[in-house]
């Protein structure tokens, strides 16, 4: 399978051919999700260290390659790891993995596993946002894990303010108000 490859520390990264992993829920990644936290641990500032060689990528989505642990081949899953993501396959222990609801998209469960679950936890642990609650960001946080477009506040470049819908939605802008 082709994997992205990182052999050194500070990289570069380059896509190779490797064997195929080993664990208990093979996955085949059709999305992975890119963040800070994996261009750190390529670079060796994480808090925790890769080993290289190591494949980097800490989210992804896919289809259950084999069924076993619970989990039927086909099945689509969204899951998180260390490092592996960045494959065409990827296998996970069965506890990483969740099944994707009929209403979201594959591409969009991608990002669930790091990206959003960071984001609720900034919201209901450190903001106590609770259901119900009002406000953009409540909303959004809540349309976003339900699959739908959310609001997205933005100021272009001209100084006007403006609303738009936004393919990945919650609250960002350019400029300062």
């Amino acid at each position: 399978m082709r994997a992205a490859r990182c052999h050194a520390v500070g990289g570069p990264v380059v896509v190779e051919e490797i064997p195929d992993p080993d664990g208990q829920v093979p996955v085949d990644v059709h999305y992975a999700a890119v963040n800070f936290a994996d261009v750190l641990v390529i670079e060796g500032t994480y808090q925790v260290k890769a080993e290289p060689p190591f494949t980097p990528g800490s989210e992804f989505a896919g289809v259950v390659a084999e069924s076993g642990h619970g989990f039927e081949k086909g099945e689509r899953v969204f899951g998180s790891v260390f490092v592996g993501a960045f494959a065409e396959r990827v296998a996970v222990r069965a506890a990483s993995l969740y099944r994707i609801p009929d209403t979201i998209p594959t591409r969009r469960a991608a990002a669930f596993g790091v990206s959003h679950a960071t984001a609720y936890n900034a919201l209901t642990l450190i903001g106590r946002l609770q259901e119900g609650a009002g406000g953009g960001a409540g909303r959004g946080q809540r349309g976003r894990s339900r699959g739908r477009r959310t609001g997205r506040a933005a100021r272009g470049g001209g100084g006007r303010r403006g609303l738009h819908r936004g393919e990945a939605g919650g609250l960002s802008g350019t400029g300062r108000p």
